[in-house]
């Protein structure tokens, strides 16, 4: 019956008797505290049923340096430079480099595959969302608690894409995952906390603004965690056994990368690359200032989101006394308490009519940057600047709110000439693709389309994308052949693929071009491993 009537219609379940779950925490091989570009190395457990989607990295992360002002960067995966996988000592997933900037690129395309609960996927300004924790203009963004970690849940490359996903690590050598972290120019250090300017440059005291000395960071309390199974029935192993018998090895499809850097000149030019693989599926092409690793750096300010001038009432309040100073006394407030980085404003005899307050002295006093003559118990208004959208006011594609990316992983489109499009095409063993050289637009159209899903249609504009997710990629394997496990794109084993990269009218920049391919990890008897690249 199951067989004849579509699911909707029929009658039927399976049941799997004697399954049982359980997770196995995994410390690091040497110490749980690592700073930059540091190795950490974890063992996953043998002769048993592990998945690899369930594969999760929990730690504490703080950032240091005095009066940095560091920041965590958004998204906390930011923090790896590389993730290899060896099994028995033979490197399996290959070790390369700029694995952050992947993460970043895939997501423009793909949409954010960022907890947000656990992967701190937005840069703080003044208040953490993480914890409630409020920073000082210069203060360092640190979470020690051991109830406040992080974890990053989902990873690329085999542990992410192996098939299938849970595996009897009985069948294959001990595998040791290495991760390499990232260097701190991946967190910005910034100025103050006051609302970004978004000119590129920011203010003195404004998140966009650099500060003066280069921050650090450091997690600790390291921990892998693993989820295992347990079968009470032989049917795996039987299948297991059978297969090796009939066919010589078990295949277990993955996602592998390899990475390409070069800075393009200005003008354009043609960047080479080659790739030798059985199934070259996909190129991915990120675009970033070459200044993108220069420390201290501010935040970066993604077009169309606030930045300040939307100043709102709060208080008011009547002045306490006659003065002319940087002093300000009242009698009460009425409404919102004033904080650092409001405004007090009033009719004012002498002096600024609007100054910021630098330093709240009490519940009825405080000092501001500018000097300020007031008559005795005039009216005083508190203000906050709340931001104002760049966009239109009512905050269009959800822009009605703060949003800043560390510059070291902002894609911008370079362009010579704001009146000159620049153009693009890929070469492959002197075969154009496509046959004609395309402007970003029509380039934009063929990455969305090669991208495994796409899910940012409601949240990016073309604006933005151009100033600050600018990634391309082209697809060489069958539509959907991800999801069946069937290695379709371009073999280029016997010859191996030049590729090249043509641009025309843009300025220098630092160019990322990741390959990505379907390797085979082929598992036979006796724990003996193969891979086909």
């Amino acid at each position: 019956m199951a067989g004849v009537l579509p699911a909707n219609l029929s009658f039927f379940m399976q049941r799997l008797a004697g399954v049982s779950t359980s997770h196995f925490k995994v410390t690091p091989q040497s110490s749980d505290t690592a700073t930059s570009n540091k190795i950490i190395r974890f063992e996953l457990p043998s002769n048993t049923l592990v998945n690899m989607r369930n594969v999760r990295l929990f730690f504490n992360a703080e950032t240091e340096g005095s009066s940095a002002g560091g920041r965590l960067p958004n998204k906390i995966d930011s923090l790896i430079e590389r993730v290899a996988v060896y099994m028995g000592g033979v490197l399996v997933q290959n070790n390369f480099n700029k694995y952050n900037v992947l993460r970043h690129a895939k997501d423009a395309l793909m949409g954010d595959k960022c907890s947000s609960v656990m992967g701190h996927p937005e840069i703080v300004r003044e208040i953490s969302y993480h914890d409630s924790s409020s920073y000082a203009t210069d203060a360092n963004e640190a979470y020690t608690a051991l109830d406040d970690q992080f974890c990053i849940d989902y990873f690329e490359g085999l542990l992410g894409s192996i098939e299938p996903s849970i595996i009897d690590t009985g069948l294959l050598p001990q595998i040791t995952l290495e991760i390499t972290l990232a260097e701190d120019a991946v967190c910005p250090s910034v100025d103050g906390i006051n609302l970004a300017v978004g000119d590129g440059t920011g203010a003195v005291n404004t998140i966009d603004k650099e500060g003066a000395v280069a921050c650090t960071y450091k997690l600790t309390n390291l921990n892998l965690q693993v989820e295992v199974l347990g079968m009470a029935t032989s049917v795996l192993d039987q299948l297991v056994e059978s297969r090796i018998a009939s066919v010589g090895y078990l295949s277990l499809p993955f996602k592998n990368y390899y990475t390409y850097s070069s800075t393009t000149p200005t003008g354009g030019g043609t960047t080479r690359f080659s790739a030798n693989s059985a199934s070259l599926d996909r190129i991915w092409i990120a675009y970033r200032p070459t200044a993108f690793a220069t420390t201290p750096a501010g935040v970066h300010v993604v077009s169309g989101y606030k930045v300040k001038d939307g100043l709102v009432r709060i208080a008011s309040a009547l002045k306490n006394g006659a003065t002319s100073a940087t002093t300000q006394a009242f009698d009460a407030f009425v409404g919102t308490t004033p904080r650092v980085g409001d405004f007090v404003s009033g009719a004012v005899t002498a002096g600024s009519p609007i100054s910021r307050i630098t330093v709240v002295d009490s519940a009825v006093q405080v000092t501001t940057a500018d000097n300020m003559t007031f008559a005795d118990n005039v009216n005083l208004e508190i203000l906050r600047d709340m931001g104002l959208t760049k966009f239109d006011a009512g905050g269009v594609l959800d822009t009605n709110k703060e949003k800043y990316i560390s510059k070291y992983f902002r894609f911008t489109e370079p362009l010579a000439s704001a009146s000159t499009p620049a153009k693009y095409q890929l070469q492959v063993n002197g075969a154009s693709l496509p046959a004609y050289k395309m402007n970003r637009s029509e380039f934009y159209e063929i990455s969305k389309m090669s991208a495994e899903s796409y899910k940012t249609e409601k949240e990016m504009s073309f604006q933005q994308y151009t100033d600050s997710y600018f990634v391309q990629c082209m697809r060489f394997n069958l539509e959907g052949s991800d999801m069946t496990r069937l290695a379709s794109g371009l073999d280029t084993r016997a010859v191996s693929a030049q590729m090249a990269l043509e641009i025309e009218g843009h300025n220098s920049s630092h160019l990322d071009i990741f390959v990505e391919t379907t390797a085979e990890l082929r598992v036979g008897s006796g724990r003996s491993i193969e891979i086909i690249a």
